[in-house]
C-alpha cells in the first residue's frame, strides 16, 4: 500500500468522550505534572543553597596590658607594620597560599571593628575650657565574611586566614616592643642616676616579647544562605503550567484513540464494510427496548423460521447466557430458539462444522476489540458458517 493509499484513522468525538470517561485521570495527573515542572523551573528548586556566607569574629588577646604594672603604658608599644597594612598583606599573600593548598574558589573580606571608647574624666581648666580624657575600652574585633559554594570550604579557608593574621600581628607587635626595649636601653646606658625602674621595665618587655603569640580567640559565627532554595513563582507561572499540562492531557487522549481497537460504541461497527452486519446494541438503561429491537432486527435476517441461533462470544472467558435468557423472553411462538456457544478458540472441529447453525457474534462494549470481532468472523466464515450479524452488549447484560 502506498503512502497516498494509506488509510488514514478516523477521529471519532465519541470515542474520545469514551477514552476521557475512563482514563479521565490523565487530565488531572498531567495538569499536575506541567504545574510541578513550571514550578520547578522558575523557582530553580535545589537540595542545597547555590553559595553560603560564613561570618566569623575573632578578638585578638591583649598580650601587652601587663606591662602597666611595670609602668609602662601599653599604649606606647606602636605595632610595626600597623594593623591596616598588616591586612593588606594578608589579603594580598593568602589567595595564592590558598589556592595551591586547597584548590578552591572563594570570595573573602576581613574588617576590624574599632575599639571602643570611655570616658573616664572631665575637668575645666583655669580659662574655663573642658578637657575630656578618654581611654579605649576592649580589642578591636577581627570579622572574617567567606562566600563559597559549600561551607566546609569557607571554615577551611578562614582558619587559615586566622592563622596568618595572628603571624602577622605577633611579628607586628614583637617589632614594637622591641623597639621601645631598644629605647630604654639606650636611655639606661646615658643614666648616670638610679636605672633600677628601667631595667625592670627592660625585662618585663624581655618576658612579653618572648610571650607574645598574636592569638586570637573565637568570638562567634553567622552562617547564611545567600541563595534561596525556592524562589517566588508568579501566579501565571501555575496557570502556564496548568495549560500545558491540559494540552499534553489532551495530545496522550487523541494518542490512545487512534491506537484505541476496543469498541467504544455502536458506531465503530457501522461504520466498518469489514464486519458483519450491525444488529443492534442492549445497553442496561433501555434493556427491554433495546432487546425487544434486537430480537425484531435478528428475526429480520433469518429467512426460515424454526432456526436456531447461536450467540458467540468475540472475547475469551466472556459468557452470553444472559443474552440468550433476555432475547428468549421476548420470543412467544417458538419460531426462533437461542443458544450460547463458547468461545471460537474452545469449539471443537464438529461444532465448527455444524453448518446448520446460525451465528450471532456478541462484542463487549469497551472489551471487545475489532480484531476480536474480525478474527471471529473469519473462522465461521472460512468454515461455512452463517453469521447474521454482530450486536453490541454491556459487561453487566
Amino acid at each position: 500500500m502506498g503512502p497516498l493509499t494509506k488509510e488514514i484513522p478516523e477521529i471519532d468525538l465519541r470515542s474520545i468522550w469514551d477514552i476521557v470517561r475512563m482514563r479521565g485521570w490523565i487530565i488531572p495527573l498531567c495538569v499536575v505534572i506541567g504545574i510541578g515542572l513550571m514550578y520547578a523551573q522558575e523557582s530553580n528548586l535545589q537540595t542545597a543553597p547555590s553559595s553560603v556566607l560564613v561570618e566569623k569574629t575573632y578578638e585578638p588577646r591583649d598580650e601587652t596590658s601587663t606591662l602597666s604594672i611595670y609602668g609602662i603604658d601599653p599604649a606606647s608599644i606602636k605595632e610595626f607594620p600597623t594593623f591596616q597594612n598588616q591586612l593588606e598583606t594578608v589579603i594580598a599573600e593568602t589567595p595564592a597560599i590558598i589556592a595551591n593548598e586547597l584548590d578552591i574558589s572563594v570570595s573573602m573580606t576581613i574588617t576590624r571593628s574599632d575599639p571602643q571608647t570611655s570616658l573616664t574624666h572631665i575637668a575645666t581648666d583655669k580659662y574655663g575650657k573642658q578637657q575630656l580624657t578618654m581611654l579605649n575600652v576592649g580589642q578591636p574585633n577581627y570579622i572574617l565574611s567567606c562566600q563559597a559554594s559549600q561551607e566546609e570550604d569557607c571554615n577551611q579557608v578562614i582558619e587559615i586566614y586566622v592563622k596568618r593574621i595572628s603571624s602577622a600581628r605577633a611579628a607586628a607587635i614583637q617589632r614594637g616592643i622591641q623597639a621601645l626595649a631598644d629605647q630604654i636601653q639606650s636611655v639606661s646606658k646615658q643614666t648616670t642616676g638610679d636605672i633600677s625602674q628601667l631595667q625592670l621595665q627592660q625585662t618585663a618587655l624581655s618576658t612579653v616579647l618572648s610571650s607574645t603569640t598574636g592569638e586570637m580567640g573565637f568570638v562567634n559565627e553567622r552562617v547564611e544562605a545567600r541563595s534561596g532554595t525556592v524562589s517566588t513563582v508568579k501566579a501565571s507561572t501555575f496557570l502556564f503550567g496548568g495549560v500545558f499540562g491540559l494540552v499534553l492531557a489532551l495530545l496522550i487522549i487523541l494518542q490512545l484513540t487512534i491506537v484505541d481497537d476496543e469498541v467504544r460504541n455502536e458506531r465503530i461497527l457501522r461504520r466498518r464494510s469489514d464486519l458483519p452486519v450491525f444488529l443492534g446494541e442492549i445497553s442496561k438503561l433501555n434493556q427491554d427496548a433495546d432487546v425487544t429491537h434486537f430480537v425484531a432486527a435478528l428475526i429480520a435476517q433469518i429467512p426460515t423460521a424454526g432456526n436456531s441461533v447461536v450467540f458467540i462470544p468475540t472475547l475469551n472467558g466472556q459468557t452470553v447466557s444472559g443474552l440468550v435468557g433476555l432475547c428468549s423472553q421476548h420470543i412467544t411462538n417458538s419460531q426462533i430458539t437461542f443458544e450460547e456457544s463458547v468461545h471460537i478458540d474452545e469449539m471443537t472441529v464438529d461444532q465448527l462444522s455444524a453448518q446448520s447453525k446460525t451465528y450471532v457474534l456478541v462484542v463487549e462494549k469497551n472489551h471487545s476489540t475489532i480484531h476480536n470481532v474480525k478474527r471471529s468472523s473469519q473462522v465461521l466464515s472460512r468454515s461455512n458458517n452463517r453469521i447474521l450479524g454482530l450486536v453490541l452488549v454491556s459487561s453487566s447484560i
